[in-house]
């Protein structure tokens, strides 16, 4: 006998059952029957018997009676009478899973690429993926269906061909019929791939935006917004709608924490932002709760003032595709995974908007958000892992690139043609017949300097209305261009280091013409001579000339050599002052706040490659005119102007400096002194000046009656044929011949004692000679007594001043000297080619920043180039200087 399974009565354990010792009860039936031990009027039945259930209801927990089974059974088996109440699989979600596949196409795959380069099986999604695709599909549950969604955008939206994966059944589900018969009510599967018709639904987008950050961006029905609102609706892994997120206001979608203002300012319009961090993958793995965001973006029509909401348009990684859900962190599909390598699942390294103005067509913004594994070797070493947050903002700048091209392309016609005028120019003074090999270089040259010139007026001009038009705009109407890597930019750094190369030849040519003029000093003093006793006998003469009037103008030409209009440490010391002193460098950052001092709590926009050359180039040029100006205007007039004292210099030592740029083009500094003499003590000069000062003497001037000191010439071709010959010594020409025996009274011809000379060394005796005779043939040719080599002076005409060029073909016998009021000689030094060398700096200095990234280290660049380009001119011009003029380079200093 057993205890009843109510304990009230003893029965008699029958067929298919047994007492058990410990309770005293007979033992529970096997399979789906239960242990009938009394009938329906509840009377005993003795024996007990093993019962089956009825169709569709199976036992209780106790076993002693049946109950109908739970409606996820009934659906599961449609209806259909069937003994017992089993299922194939009870997930954790509550759903029972039929015995046959729910996936009829292929067989699901629950392996997630989290990478190129790995991937990993999933328990999670083992374990999720059919019951909710099944839940979804047959119970129409949306939580279930969002969470397809969620086990969708955690395989990182991959597709497999012949594989179902969380996307593909997503889809499956998507190609049905709507689950929901009720229009009223929205359907239960999300579709969170974005179709084309989604994305180019900009009608009335964008909202009309302003620059002005002083406006209240709290205000959210104006119809100019200075923020992007961007609003999620957040799901849990599970499914469960989270609630709606204003990302705008709370700094959404940002793995670095900072306060909330900060965080804030990434959705200030027109503000580009790039942070970086580094987190612990612990804390992403143990703290980070797993949740799935669907993002818009919130604007307000134009036409009714209310508000929308825009598909926000994602992209992951490399694929072309859009989807509008993403995650910041997934710390659950790799759960439970076993194996080297083990992969605990995936947080977002990058996320990058992107927002243009040149899409209103199509997608004005976009993001693109780039996944990264968490593995378990770092999570048990405790390391860090690097995340990035960015926003930019970029105008297509397709046709504005095109109008820059355009604009450099006439000008370059203009360019071209100046080229040609100035080779014609440069044919005519150089005495070239033909368009040979150094025409052609000399013309190369030429259009390198003026493209040079070119490109950086035009870019430097376009740079300065990019920055005042962008941040002084308030109704938006333009933006920034990309960066490097959407191609935007690279016209701009094409063009730039094109003139840069331009420029660096130019220079280059520039100091070696320079250092390669025809330069010779005319000394003007007669001989003063005295007869000893003991040299009366002999007949000889005693010169009483001294050299050393001509070795201090040598010097003294050898000092202003590299002379320049602005002062290149003061330059450097003050842009560095405005940029990092004043910070003028925060107007090269991408950012429409206007502040140089920002609170420290404010993040900083990155630079923009445009602004940084425009703040840069501006500073820089702003400076060098304000120095240009002061000295022209200023310095020159009224404390210290070197060339003109040089002239008087060159009046006052009685010597004339002749300068050949070209073959038949040069310079002439008339320096004869009005006394006749120069070689005085202290006392005499003195007298002589205060004779000058009193006007007592005649003019300085080349002409009588003319003060007028300083000309261009055009030398005639028999005086350079003579010029050439002569510095070759020993074999003067006829005509020099002729001229020192017209110009002197000694036996050489310069008051030189020939027994001095013949104690020299052959190659001294032949310079000193060639000197000698260099000096009386110039002399004679300014003095006109030399037949077949005069000249005249006259007034440049406005157009030949203005092109830089004469229209005269040039004579073989008679020069030209063009009157100067100034120093136009000045165009063989540094001082005259101001505008070259300062082009030539901004160039560097912006090169430089471009490369480096810093204003105060691309200035130093700037000097130290400088520090080493002057140098070598010095030397160059130094050794020149000695060469042509046959003075001794032992005494320049």
């Amino acid at each position: 006998m057993a205890v009843s399974p109510d304990g009230w009565d003893c029965v008699t354990c029958g067929d298919g059952t047994s007492r058990e010792p410990t309770t005293g009860k007979c033992v529970p039936c096997a399979d789906e029957r239960v242990l009938n031990s009394r009938d329906e009027f509840g009377g005993l039945v003795d024996p007990s018997s093993c019962q089956e259930c009825a169709d569709n209801f199976g036992p209780t927990e106790e076993g002693n009676e049946c109950e109908r089974c739970s409606a996820d059974v009934l659906f599961v088996n449609d209806n259909v009478a069937s003994p017992g109440c089993d299922c194939t699989t009870v997930a954790d979600i509550g759903v029972c899973l039929p015995t046959n596949p729910i996936v009829t196409v292929n067989q699901p795959d629950y392996v997630i690429d989290y990478s190129a380069t790995e991937s990993q099986e999933s328990i999670y999604l083992e374990q999720n993926l059919e019951a909710r695709f099944y839940k979804c599909s047959e119970y129409i549950d949306i939580e279930s269906c969002q969470a397809l969604a969620n086990l969708c955008a955690m395989s990182l939206y991959k597709t497999k061909e012949n594989i179902e994966v969380p996307c593909s059944m997503l889809q499956i589900l998507l190609d049905r019929p709507v689950l929901v018969a009720n229009a009223a009510l929205p359907p239960a599967v999300p579709e969170i791939r974005l179709s084309v018709e989604e994305i180019e639904d900009t009608e009335n987008f964008p909202e009309d935006y302003t620059m002005d950050t002083g406006r209240d961006g709290n205000d959210e029905l104006t119809l100019k917004s200075d923020w992007l609102r961007l609003v999620a609706y957040k799901y849990d892994v599970d499914g469960n709608f989270m609630g709606f997120e204003e990302a705008w206001k709370t700094g959404a979608f940002q793995l670095c924490k900072g306060d909330q203002y900060s965080l804030q300012l990434a959705f200030r319009f027109g503000k580009d932002i790039r942070n970086k961090c580094s987190l612990r993958v612990r804390q992403l793995v143990d703290e980070y709760e797993t949740v799935f965001y669907d993002v818009f973006l919130k604007f307000t029509t134009t036409n009714d003032a209310t508000d929308k909401l825009f598909n926000f348009p994602i992209q992951f990684g490399e694929q072309t595709e859009y989807y509008r859900r993403l995650f910041l962190v997934d710390n659950l599909s790799g759960q439970g995974a076993t194996g080297d390598n083990i992969v605990l699942g995936s947080y977002v390294s990058k996320i990058e908007i992107y927002y243009s103005t040149s899409f209103k067509s199509t997608n004005p913004i976009s993001m693109k958000v780039t996944h990264s594994p968490l593995f378990q070797s770092d999570y048990d070493n405790d390391k860090t892992v690097e995340t990035e947050f960015s926003v930019e903002y970029d105008q297509k700048y397709g046709d504005f690139n095109q109008n820059i091209g355009i604009a450099i392309g006439v000008i370059g016609v203009f360019v071209m043609v100046y080229s040609v005028v100035k080779i014609n120019g440069w044919r005519k003074r150089a005495g070239a017949t033909t368009l040979d090999l150094l025409a052609l270089l000399k013309f190369m040259f030429s259009w390198f300097g003026a493209t040079a010139n070119a490109f950086f007026l035009v870019l430097f001009f376009t740079g300065l209305y990019m920055l005042i038009s962008w941040r002084n705009q308030d109704v938006l109407y333009i933006l920034l261009p990309a960066a490097n890597d959407r191609g935007d930019i690279r016209p701009f750094i094409g063009y730039f280091w094109t003139g840069f190369l331009a420029k660096c030849i130019e220079v280059l040519h520039l100091i070696y013409s320079q250092c390669n003029v025809d330069i010779f000093f005319i000394d003007w003093e007669r001989p003063k001579s005295t007869k000893s006793p003991s040299d009366t006998k002999k007949g000889s003469e005693a010169s009483t000339v001294s050299i050393w009037r001509t070795y201090f103008v040598a010097n003294e030409w050898n000092e202003i050599q590299t002379i320049r209009k602005t002062n290149v440490l003061f330059q450097i010391v003050a842009v560095i002052f405005f940029l990092e002193g004043l910070n003028f460098k925060e107007f090269a950052r991408a950012d429409p706040s206007n502040d140089l001092f920002p609170d420290e709590n404010y993040v900083n926009s990155p630079y923009n490659t445009w602004l940084r050359f425009a703040v840069g180039a501006s500073v820089y040029v702003a400076i060098g005119i304000a120095q240009y100006l002061v000295e022209i205007l200023f310095y020159s007039r009224f404390i210290e102007d070197p060339f003109n004292q040089f002239v008087d210099l060159c009046s006052i030592s009685n010597i004339s400096c002749f300068i050949m740029s070209q073959k038949q083009y040069g310079y002439y500094i008339h320096g004869r002194s009005v006394h006749g003499f120069a070689d005085a003590n202290l006392a005499q000069l003195s007298l002589l000046m205060q004779k000058e000062q009193d006007d007592l003497r005649g003019t300085r001037g080349l002409l009588p009656d003319s003060s007028i000191q300083t000309f261009e010439m055009i030398v005639p071709l028999n005086l350079r044929t003579a010029y050439r010959k002569l510095y070759k010594p020993p074999m003067p020409s006829n005509a020099a011949k002729a001229a020192t025996t017209a110009t002197s009274g000694d036996q050489t011809g310069a008051g030189v004692d020939r027994n001095s000379l013949s104690q020299l060394n052959p190659q001294l005796r032949k310079c000193i000679e060639g000197y000698n005779q260099l000096n009386a043939f110039l002399a004679a040719f300014i003095n006109r007594d030399i037949p077949d080599c005069d000249y005249e002076v006259r007034e440049r005409p406005f157009l030949e001043k203005l092109l830089d060029m004469e229209f005269v073909e040039n004579s073989p016998t008679r020069g030209i000297f063009y009157s100067d009021a100034g120093h136009v000689f000045d165009k063989v030094l540094f001082y005259g080619n101001e505008f070259s060398l300062f082009v030539f700096d901004v160039y560097l200095f912006v090169a430089l920043d471009y490369m480096i990234g810093s204003y105060l280290l691309s200035a130093i660049g700037v000097y130290i180039v400088q520090k080493i380009m002057v140098p070598i001119r010095e030397i160059l011009g130094q050794r020149n200087l000695a060469k042509k003029t046959l003075v001794d380079e032992r005494f320049l200093i």
